[in-house]
């Protein structure tokens, strides 16, 4: 097989269009930063999901030899039936090339993929399976994952890497895919998954350029690139420590720096709202009855708590404190208002 030759992978029609959702979500994209780079996407996740995928089907292969242990077959007939139970009743079924209307993926091959694929070709891991059915086996089992756990899956080698990074309290320097120019030193504190199960996040100490404190900061997982090690070990401050617990507990992709309480009032019709509005709602620690409406209290992020209400109707909120807050808050409508005002839209 040449090393060029490209492999066609047929998958069901809904792996597909998750597999590319996914590439989108994590975006993985070529150069220009647009269009994403789907073969690039699919060596990522063969070559982080590879060992993990056997690891799976060797347990649950070892089980089903351990349950038929007491039957009178010999040991290669319940190797035979271990394997067919396997692919036949526990693994996904195969969509025929013809029929079934599957999705064609094709898979250039890459110095970080070849060794999988001769692995697959030459029936070390792949038993009788062709390289098309034993990966999309694959890909299908990697739909089945949580959001995040493909995540993890795709960006093996970093989430690998900073885990150990956190256990050791090791300082790390990176750059992101979106600014490939600014180098952030940073010392890693623990890594934490988003709302509804979602991204992951890297939360970490990192000195602030303009007055030189320490100071909470977050990364998502995917945005991380050129991770190298520092110079050396320290623990996060107990002030960034405290700012992390909190991040962890309401929503880790927003920083939080201090514990400064959040009061916003909502009228019945707000929060009706806040009840219907799910993603990115923040968690409220009290709520007390004023006029008719409710002051409802938050020590989260202000950051969350200002994206999340602006997108209530005007009239159905109010951000009482703290001041910058409401400022905000005000700066916001404010320049709505002028933009619809002040333009001229010709349809």
């Amino acid at each position: 097989m040449s090393e060029l030759e490209k492999i066609n992978i047929y998958v069901p029609v809904e792996i597909g269009i998750q597999l590319h959702n996914d590439a989108l979500l994590f975006e993985v994209y070529k150069k220009d930063k647009r269009t994403v780079n789907f073969n690039h996407f699919l060596s990522m996740l063969l070559c982080g999901y590879f060992d993990l995928y056997s690891q799976e089907n060797k347990k649950t292969y070892d089980l089903l030899m351990e349950k038929m242990a007491q039957t009178n077959l010999k040991e290669q007939e319940k190797a035979d039936l271990a394997n067919r139970i396997l692919k036949e009743i526990i693994l996904p079924e195969i969509p025929r090339q013809k029929g079934a209307k599957p999705t064609r993926l094709s898979l250039k091959p890459t110095n970080e993929t070849a060794p999988l694929i001769h692995a697959v070709a030459s029936g070390t891991a792949a038993g009788d399976d062709s390289i098309s059915r034993f990966f999309c086996r694959m890909l299908m089992a990697y739909c089945k994952k949580p959001f995040s756990e493909r995540e993890q899956i795709v960006f093996h080698d970093a989430y690998q890497f900073l885990q150990e990074a956190c256990r050791k309290e090791q300082e790390i320097n990176f750059m992101t895919i979106w600014n490939d120019k600014n180098v952030h030193h940073v010392i890693p504190y623990c890594l934490a998954i988003g709302e509804e199960e979602m991204f992951n996040y890297l939360l970490c100490e990192e000195i602030n350029p303009l007055t030189g404190k320490p100071q909470p900061a977050t990364y998502r997982l995917n945005r991380i690139s050129r991770l190298t090690r520092g110079m050396g070990t320290k623990a996060v401050s107990d002030e960034v420590k405290k700012c992390c617990d909190r991040m962890k507990e309401f929503a880790p992709q927003f920083v939080i720096t201090d514990d400064e309480e959040i009061c916003v009032k909502l009228s019945r019709k707000g929060e009706l709202q806040y009840n219907r509005i799910y993603h990115g709602r923040p968690k409220y620690s009290r709520i007390e009855s004023e006029d008719g409406s409710s002051l409802y209290y938050f020590t989260c992020s202000k950051s969350q708590v200002l994206l999340y209400f602006r997108r209530f109707e005007p009239d159905t909120i109010e951000i009482v404190s703290p001041q910058a807050l409401r400022d905000a808050m005000m700066t916001f409508h404010k320049k709505s208002y002028g933009v619809y005002s002040m333009s001229d839209c010709k349809a």
